[in-house]
């Protein structure tokens, strides 16, 4: 089943945006972020909106509602 959540993303630079996004989506480009092999570049998170979320310009991620 399809876990959804909304969280705010926090970009370099300043701004944010708040969308809901597939936590096992999330979870997945996360850990391929912090993949110990500099040459593996993360999968871009695709929102439920239709939004791409390069996280290599994401500063932070904060759960809504948490």
């Amino acid at each position: 089943m399809e876990k959804i959540k909304y969280y705010t993303f926090y970009f370099i630079g300043g701004g944010n945006i708040v969308e809901a996004v597939n936590q096992q989506q999330l979870d997945y480009a996360l850990h391929d972020l912090n993949a110990t092999n500099p040459d593996n570049e993360p999968e871009p998170l695709i929102t439920k909106s239709g939004k791409i979320i390069i996280l290599n310009n994401v500063t932070y991620i904060e759960p809504i509602g948490a």
